[in-house]
């Protein structure tokens, strides 16, 4: 072999001898290094000091790594526990907690605890590393807790006061409550509510105001009614779970679960069908509606009223084509006819009509529809009317004006009222009407 390809082999040699040391120069140091807990000694109470220990490590190569502490009699706690890492340098602060879950039950009710502080004592910490080969390296030292704050976050008798309820606005169930006493200050409570088949999607709810401040110590309540009084869509109808979880300052993590069933939610919606209110004796002109109407003389009415919401709408009496007379109203009428159902109840829906020289608003209601065009049925012991979804009801009835009124030219007007809940503005002051008061 010539001198040249003797010097030819020999810098070939020497290249993949390099090479080889490139690519494997991971294993010229061990997998896991450097690894330190400092300080040794902390006491994970939340008060500033000494709270928690720095770990710090650095990897040469790919591997699942975990950080664990044994105790006196040899059980393991872990802190991570199969992570996977790439090459580099890691650095964590860990101020005593656990992410291993357990029940705590007691005669408070039950939750899951899913991270939680180690007590006082002398533990081994562990960080160990296995590549994909299988090949393990560990690093272990001593630490000691002082003074931990041993309390773990109760959100004792967690209730829902209504497990099923139907928010629409018609003042049948339409809120639950949801509460629970705090046994100690966290730094957060969240109550939520999930789809089982999806619980990464969640609906919050909003904590109501009470003598214990919001994450405090004492009482907690909250008040749900799924959004529909701010004009929004309620969750879907179903079963669902209601879900509240704290934490404090020191690594307690605690979460407690109840259900919840949504049944008929929605807000409700309906309007007075194309803005028209059918006057009796009314002329309409250029210069909007008249009738001309001797003292004595009746007013009478026809309308529609269409639900077009996703919701039955709640009525109520007096029964549609029910007269009135001018010095009446729909409360008198109810104490001369004894029908408590005329009364205004909260989440009813009446159509109304106003004058402008009423003492009070809209004193002359009716249902909004014909017993016929209604679904009634007894909800805990008394019927309720409903009309559904889609459909239209009829209204009608009659004013008898028997003055005496202050002018002899007053206006009227419709209005769909949907009672303690308000007036939309296109079902406000609907077909207005001037009244032209002569002598009889």
């Amino acid at each position: 072999m010539s001198l040249l390809s003797r010097k030819g082999l020999i810098l070939a040699w020497a290249l993949l001898v390099l090479a080889a040391l490139f690519l494997g120069g991971c294993h010229l140091r061990p997998m896991l290094y450097d690894v330190s807990v400092a300080p040794q000694v902390i006491s994970p109470n939340a008060d500033g000091n000494d709270d928690a220990t720095n770990i710090e490590y650095k990897l040469t190569r790919n591997a699942d790594l975990s950080i664990y502490f044994v105790d006196a009699q040899g059980e393991r706690f872990y802190f991570r526990k199969d992570r996977p890492r790439s090459p580099g340098d890691y650095r964590v602060l860990w101020g005593g907690g656990i992410n291993q879950a357990y029940w705590l039950e007691n005669e408070f009710g039950r939750q899951l605890v899913k991270s939680w502080v180690l007590p006082d004592g002398l533990y081994t910490w562990v960080v160990e590393a296995t590549d994909a080969e299988g090949i393990t390296a560990r690093a272990e030292g001593q630490i000691e807790l002082q003074a931990g704050d041993p309390v773990v976050p109760e959100l004792r008798q967690f209730t829902v006061a209504v497990p099923e309820f139907t928010p629409n606005q018609d003042g049948l169930r339409d809120r639950t409550g949801i509460s629970y006493y705090l046994n100690k200050d966290v730094e957060t409570v969240q109550v939520y509510l999930y789809d089982p088949a999806d619980p990464g999607t969640r609906y919050p709810i909003e904590e109501q105001e009470r003598v214990a401040e919001s994450g405090k110590r004492g009482y907690h309540y909250y008040d749900y009614d799924g959004g529909v009084d701010r004009g929004a869509e309620p969750p879907p109808d179903g079963t669902w779970v209601v879900e509240a979880e704290a934490r404090d300052l020191v690594g307690h993590h605690v979460v407690v679960s109840d259900t919840l069933t949504i049944r008929d939610g929605g807000k409700p919606r309906a309007l007075v069908v194309n803005g028209v209110i059918h006057w009796g004796d009314a002329v309409r002109g250029l210069e909007g509606t008249e009738a001309y109407l001797p003292l004595g003389a009746t007013l009478c009415f026809t309308t529609y009223i269409e639900n077009y919401s996703r919701v039955p709408i709640r009525t109520s009496g007096p029964p549609s084509g029910t007269p009135y007379r001018s010095d009446q109203n729909f409360n008198t009428l109810a104490v001369e006819t004894a029908e408590d159902s005329y009364h205004e109840q909260p989440g009813v829906w009446r159509f109304g009509v106003n004058f402008d020289v009423s003492e009070t608003d809209f004193p002359y209601r009716w249902a909004v529809g014909k017993p016929e065009e209604l679904r009634c049925e007894e909800i805990e012991g008394q019927e309720q009317c409903f009309l559904d979804p889609g459909e239209r009801g009829t209204v009608s009835g009659c004013i008898e004006l028997i003055g005496p009124f202050p002018r002899n030219q007053i206006y009227a007007w419709g209005g769909l009222i949907h009672q303690w809940v308000g007036i939309d503005a296109m079902n406000n002051y609907v077909d207005r009407l001037l009244i032209n008061i002569g002598e009889p």
